[in-house]
């Protein structure tokens, strides 16, 4: 399964099924029903990495074959050996937070170009989130990604995307820019008209009592070929 043109015109997005469960067994059963399935990206959640460690990411790269890992770090420091790490045990993309020092970005994307990797790096909390992501994009970052974390979705309800946010940073990125947070089949489309390049989807697929048909309703509520 490739990709095609959004059904609202848009190239489809990356989908990175996020699983933020602590069992290394339910993960893999959920994630090779996600590379059968058509996802784009398969990412160890943070949860997964503190329970498991880069052993989980070993298993995922092994079971993913050709498909990226995304080992979602959250670095906030010591940015070339955590990056180092997470991509030695076969992730293609790691994570660090926008709230972290400049010279751990930096140094994490060093590292990840010189094994042929990619650094996301995610926005939480940042406060002039525009700035900021304008700043990273200039420390050579490839991904930029907003959402709201677990914790902010049970005190503010269901926040799919912010739209204008969304709207202002790829506009004025030159790099993709990617969406999370209660994503669903229901509001999918509406995160990638406001620009999202990526959406990472999580309890909607990894929740569902048919993790292969809710990726399905994904993939075709932002257009995919058959």
């Amino acid at each position: 399964m490739g990709p095609s043109a959004c059904t609202c015109g848009m190239p489809r997005p990356k989908i990175q099924v996020a699983l933020d469960t602590t069992c290394i067994s339910e993960a893999l059963l959920i994630a090779r029903s996600m590379v059968d399935g058509g996802a784009d990206w398969i990412e160890a959640g943070t949860p997964l990495i503190k329970s498991q460690g880069m052993e989980a990411v070993r298993r995922l790269a092994e079971m993913c074959g050709e498909r990226a890992v995304v080992a979602d770090m959250k670095t906030m420091d010591a940015g070339r050996l955590e990056a180092e790490m997470a991509i030695d045990a076969g992730a293609k993309v790691v994570t660090v937070c926008g709230l972290a020092d400049d010279v751990t970005i930096r140094e994490a994307v060093k590292v990840a170009e010189l094994k042929g990797a990619s650094v996301m790096v995610d926005l939480i909390n940042t406060k002039d989130t525009l700035a900021r992501a304008l700043e990273i994009q200039s420390l050579g970052a490839h991904y930029l990604y907003i959402h709201s974390g677990l914790d902010a979705q049970t005190r503010d309800g269901s926040i799919a995307c912010k739209d204008e946010l969304l709207r202002r940073l790829s506009s004025s990125l030159k790099i993709p820019v990617g969406a999370g947070g209660s994503i669903t089949a229901a509001n999918a489309r509406r995160a990638v008209e406001a620009g999202a390049s990526i959406l990472v989807v999580g309890s909607y697929i990894t929740k569902s009592k048919d993790p292969a048909a809710a990726l399905r309703l994904i993939l075709d509520a932002v257009g995919s070929t058959a």
